[in-house]
């Protein structure tokens, strides 16, 4: 395909953010995914052009927005032509249909829930089991279980049921199904959190890999065409800058790991953005942008620190004088306290009506943590994506 700039750009003054502008029209409308390679030639003496000179701080911004179509670019100035070469990707998950539909493909996984005696829990584990992604171990006391089985309309014969020791040993008898290879996932029943992550992270059950555990929440809003991570909103109350670190890797982690997003891209969330000695928000984000550009944090790029609009909207990043190309196009978004974490987190859900699902990261295995306000289809998105974060 060979495309002429001649109408969009001035061949006697080529503009390098006019070029920049065509590209991404091209992405946007949907020109570049549908061919394997583009040739843009210019009438002028392309040899009197710099073309690595127009392009330069521009590359990431071409790449940022090709994956929102997940393709990936190679940019490069060949015997006088400009060429875009494209190589397709595997889909990218934009909802979570596309996060069920990938559980389905790897087929089932066995789960075993803490203290499984919950209506609710065992309505989204039956709808993981239908679906085909998960086999479950329900630990808990039989007669308990039973009577919330039936309030759930689910038969308990597609189950194997363990009966605990005694109260006390609940979380740790349902992380030995773990240990012992019986079960790959785990799943918090009406237990408290406290009491699971305890046996997760004891050393002796080998579990803990040394690094904090932390909340992940996925979100799929009408709004965005790609899936909003938001973390940690559910378990470290006040994190530090070590603690953010291993927070922001996890979700790089699960992004890029469990569900195949190249490169994710991190905000890390302040009230503003500029640097403030008084906020220390902000000086959290500049060192952990800084880290991932020494390769502290590694498997994505990070942005920070960026107010919530400046991260989400490249308008308003772009209003505010924001000079960078992961600005306004965050897919992780770290909040600075658990506080801000769950004020959006339930913001989202309530105000927004967006989607949700959300797991605990850090450890071997992936914890399914929902709340028991959570809807049956938002314990049934959590099952489904620790079945990808678990893969491997």
């Amino acid at each position: 395909m060979l495309l002429n700039l001649d109408k969009s750009i001035d061949r006697h003054l080529v503009d390098k953010n006019q070029l920049c502008q065509v590209f991404a029209n091209l992405l946007k409308n949907g020109v570049i995914p549908k061919v394997r390679e583009m040739r843009v030639r210019f009438k002028n003496s392309i040899e009197s052009l710099d073309l690595k000179e127009i392009l330069a701080g521009h590359l990431d911004f071409f790449k940022i927005q090709a994956e929102r179509v997940h393709i990936s670019l190679c940019l490069e100035a060949e015997k006088g032509d400009f060429r875009v070469k494209v190589d397709r990707g595997d889909k990218l998950m934009k909802n979570f249909s596309d996060i069920l539909n990938k559980a389905r493909d790897m087929g089932k996984r066995r789960l075993a829930v803490a203290q499984a005696a919950d209506a609710t829990v065992l309505a989204a584990v039956e709808d993981a089991r239908r679906e085909g992604i998960i086999e479950a171990i329900l630990v808990g006391f039989p007669e308990e279980i039973k009577r919330e089985a039936e309030k759930a309309g689910v038969d308990l014969k597609h189950y194997m049921v363990i009966e605990p020791e005694s109260r006390n040993s609940v979380a740790g008898d349902t992380v030995k199904q773990v240990v012992s290879g019986e079960a790959e996932l785990l799943m918090k029943g009406l237990i408290p959190t406290g009491e699971l992550l305890k046996e997760v992270l004891a050393k002796e059950n080998g579990l803990n890999r040394g690094r904090t555990l932390s909340h992940v929440g996925i979100f799929e809003h009408s709004d965005f065409e790609r899936l909003l991570f938001v973390t940690d909103a559910g378990l470290n109350i006040a994190p530090d800058l070590k603690k953010k670190r291993d927070i922001v890797q996890n979700a790089i982690d699960l992004a890029a790991g469990g569900l195949g997003i190249h490169d994710p891209i991190v905000a890390i969330l302040a009230a503003v953005e500029l640097v403030n000695p008084d906020m220390v928000a902000t000086l959290d984000g500049a060192s952990l942008t800084k880290m991932a550009q020494r390769g502290s944090i590694s498997g994505g790029r990070v942005e920070g620190p960026l107010a919530l609009d400046n991260a989400i909207s490249v308008k308003a990043a772009q209003h505010k004088g924001i000079i960078s190309p992961l600005a306004g196009r965050a897919d992780i978004l770290v909040v600075p306290d658990i506080e801000a974490g769950n004020v959006l987190y339930k913001s989202l859900v309530l105000f927004g009506k967006a989607k949700s699902a959300g797991i605990i990261v850090g450890a071997r295995v992936p914890v399914v943590l929902a709340s028991r306000a959570d809807s049956t289809a938002s314990k049934l998105n959590s099952i489904a994506l620790a079945v990808l974060a678990g893969r491997g």
